[in-house]
């Protein structure tokens, strides 16, 4: 308990400590993405100092310090690209095996394909490359061997199944889904909420022979929550992987809505978030104007002027909590990824430092927001916030370039006069 006490208290000193620091990065890393100082600054600032950064730096969760870890791991790969030293690389697979470790929806694949990203980018560098992540390599590996031999799951998460299953099965409708359980198949545990408690499983799957260790025998925590590391969960999150397969060809109209409601919540604002709302509730009207100068959506009181009453859950009050900044980002931010991609390619994929790194922002917003709607529905723009800062930074990166290149000539410009 003593060590737990000790890393929890390192954990919650280090983290504003991350925080300040990623933030300091932010303007020479969007200085080399193409803005301006002023503009590397304001959006800096902007990022920062608004409601998602502040609550998700003062919620004692995964979400803000995996986006800390990103912006760092971003900063490194350009200081790598740039001297090719090996202390840089070192940083570079220390901050992506960080990552990986801490947050299970960036896998083992993601970290390869970043090692081979620069490998391909930097030829020459092979070798400080391949040491520099062979360590945090094999660290990773070693957590997914070590869980495929006590739980039978290859990766750092035993819930995938009962993940998918939000979506694959737990959209069916009730009628033909219980069709589905009678006929065989799916499993009973399809009937199941998601994300049951360990007898629910327990009662469809089998009594798990009990361990002697508290964290996989106890159905709850000593808080009174649901224990969802009990040992029936790796178990249940196989048949329920089954069983989301089983549903996608029998009934695939359930994943194409899941989808549809995924891509929805990956809209919204970082801090429309349930778990968020008791601080939120302290900064409300600034999370307000934020909203509406940031991210596009009108206030309620403002909906209500216009389009009169507008009921919870209708059709209205949802569609004004999506973001049109973030549709407009993201597609900025992909459009440019493929662009930059492309031009690198034709040059047999050498790329400059700032160029390696953007690649990098891009092909990571690009991964996450494939997986967080693959696989989640509900929490999807908690998922994206730790990807926000490369969002908007390569949205504002075309911009910058569209601009330079669309802007008037300066006076004498035509006559081959300078300033």
């Amino acid at each position: 308990m003593t060590i737990v006490i000790a890393a929890l208290g390192l954990v919650v000193a280090a983290g504003p400590a991350v925080a300040d620091l990623a933030g300091r990065l932010g303007w020479p890393i969007a200085c080399e993405a193409g803005l301006g100082p002023v503009a590397a600054i304001v959006a800096t600032a902007v990022f920062m100092v608004g409601p998602p950064a502040v609550l998700y730096e003062n919620w004692l969760f995964y979400t803000g310090p995996v986006a800390w870890l990103l912006i760092l791991a971003a900063y490194a790969i350009l200081r790598f690209a740039a001297t090719e030293r090996f202390g840089w690389g070192l940083a570079v697979f220390t901050l992506i095996v960080a990552v990986v470790l801490t947050r299970s929806a960036f896998h083992l694949a993601w970290m390869v394909a970043v090692v081979i990203g620069l490998l391909v980018a930097r030829p020459v560098s092979w070798r400080t490359t391949a040491l520099a992540s062979v360590i945090p390599l094999l660290l990773v590996v070693g957590l997914y061997a070590k869980n495929a031999a006590l739980f039978a799951t290859f990766g750092s998460s035993s819930w995938m199944g009962l993940s998918l299953a939000k979506l694959a099965v737990g959209h069916v409708p009730d009628p033909i889904r219980a069709d589905l359980v009678d006929r065989g198949v799916l499993s009973r545990l399809a009937l199941l909420p998601e994300f049951a408690r360990p007898d629910a499983y327990e009662a469809v799957l089998g009594t798990v022979a009990s361990s002697g260790i508290a964290v996989l025998d106890q159905w709850r925590k000593f808080s009174g929550h649901i224990n969802y590391n009990h040992a029936i969960y790796p178990a249940a999150s196989r048949t329920l992987w089954q069983d989301s397969l089983a549903a996608l060809r029998h009934f695939p109209k359930a994943m194409a809505w899941a989808w549809m409601k995924s891509s929805y919540y990956y809209t919204l604002a970082p801090a429309d978030y349930a778990f968020l709302d008791a601080n939120r509730d302290r900064i409300r009207a600034y999370e307000t104007a934020y909203d509406l100068a940031v991210y596009g959506k009108l206030p309620r009181f403002v909906l209500e002027a216009i389009a009169g009453p507008v009921e919870r859950d209708s059709a209205l009050e949802q569609a004004s909590r999506m973001s049109p900044t973030v549709i407009l980002a993201l597609a900025l931010a992909l459009a440019g990824g493929v662009c930059l991609f492309v031009a690198v390619a034709r040059r047999g994929f050498r790329g400059r430092p700032e160029e390696i790194m953007l690649l990098f922002m891009w092909a990571t917003l690009l991964y996450l927001s494939i997986v967080c709607v693959s696989i989640e529905v509900f929490e999807n723009n908690r998922m994206r916030f730790e990807v926000e800062p490369f969002l908007y930074v390569g949205a504002l990166a075309v911009l910058a370039r569209m601009w330079r290149r669309h802007r008037p000539a300066a006076p004498g410009a035509a006559s081959g006069a300078t300033l």
